[in-house]
């Protein structure tokens, strides 16, 4: 619950930090440290399950700007965003599958315009990262909000698919 206890996204250093497409589950905090200098971007991402007993939801060293980010909790918004959804029922079977129930309300909730960071890192270091943790591409159909693109049709690529462009 401090600047040492990380949370469950942190960065050190001071030329910003972008959170985009994650999900977060049974952590003590969804929050992170942040030095000075920078920004911090929380966008697109799903916060599930903070533990009991914990630090708030939130540990909020330095402005951060977030957005359409899905909570399963409304205690666990940090202090209000426009497009964000608040919704229990999220995933097919957490703690075992994190991908996205049918007619999840993470589908489609994401930004609909492709976040800026998927260019920068392929022209800095060649690769096209615009993939859910599956290897699956984005979007696959609209943007969906977490680490798992929602798929249909034919068995999602394995983790190890992602390393192959």
């Amino acid at each position: 619950c401090n600047a040492y206890g990380f949370g469950a996204m942190t960065y050190r250093n001071n030329g910003g930090f972008f959170a985009i497409f994650n999900t977060v589950h049974d952590v003590d905090f969804f929050g992170g440290y942040a030095p000075s200098g920078g920004s911090v971007v929380l966008r697109n991402n799903i916060f599930s399950l903070k533990r009991t007993n914990s630090c708030s939801g939130f540990m909020k060293e330095r402005t951060i700007t977030h957005d359409f980010n899905l909570y399963t909790l409304a205690s666990y918004d940090p202090d209000g965003e426009a497009n964000r959804v608040v919704a229990a029922s999220v995933f097919a079977d957490a703690p075992r599958n994190f991908a996205l129930a049918a007619g999840s309300p993470a589908i489609g909730k994401a930004n609909q315009i492709e976040e800026s960071v998927f260019a920068t890192f392929q022209a800095r270091y060649g690769l096209d990262i615009r993939r859910d943790m599956r290897g699956n591409r984005r979007p696959n159909g609209t943007w969906d909000m977490g680490a798992l693109e929602a798929v249909t049709g034919p068995t999602p690529l394995s983790p190890a698919a992602f390393l192959v462009q």
